[in-house]
């Protein structure tokens, strides 16, 4: 629990303290492979993802350096974000009565975009609706604040591809082995 309030009170530093909670930032990614075999999967067609490409729909979290706390890059590509990370085990650890109780008591969460569903353990911003209809501009400033976490996540996703290669193009490997060289990658990151 200290390393979770000192990662929290790390995100806490960009707003001089006003904004305290998140202690991780999660989003996924869609990383390219080549079109699985029948022998690998009984449906590749599942692997193909909605920006027009074969990938593996890998979820991760990250800290205010941009260093990956965890990752589950096991998803198919047509996998939606929120169901992917409800299909990890760290969701599950999330739920857990206890875990979610201690989170809540000391007020740290993680920060996700509006692909994830609501939780305790997982805040996400306001939809634009709530926004626009707040006339004191709390939601919109929450909202900043927010984005202002997430975005770790994503800058972790752009030095990793711009510093392995390896993502540049096409994964040529099967699923298996991508998703070594996916997990290999974030560690060393």
């Amino acid at each position: 629990w200290e390393v979770l309030i000192k990662l929290a009170n790390q995100f806490a530093e960009k707003t001089d303290g006003v904004f305290f909670g998140p202690f991780a930032a999660l989003d996924g990614i869609a990383m390219r492979i080549k079109s699985p075999s029948l022998s690998e999967v009984p449906d590749p067609g599942n692997y193909y993802c909605r920006k027009g490409f074969y990938a593996l729909n890998v979820q991760a979290i990250c800290d205010k350096s941009k260093r990956f706390l965890w990752c589950y890059p096991s998803n198919k590509g047509s996998t939606h974000d929120s169901a992917a990370f409800a299909a990890s085990s760290l969701q599950d650890l999330l739920q857990e009565p206890q875990v979610t109780k201690e989170l809540y008591g000391r007020g740290i969460f993680i920060a996700g975009d509006s692909a994830y569903g609501l939780a305790p353990f997982l805040i996400t911003p306001y939809d634009a609706n709530e926004t626009r209809v707040d006339p004191n501009g709390v939601f919109d400033s929450f909202n900043f604040h927010l984005s202002s976490c997430r975005i770790m996540i994503e800058c972790a996703f752009g030095e990793l591809v711009m510093r392995w290669g390896i993502f540049w193009r096409t994964m040529r490997f099967d699923i298996k082995k991508s998703i070594k060289v996916i997990r290999v990658c974030m560690l060393l990151h």
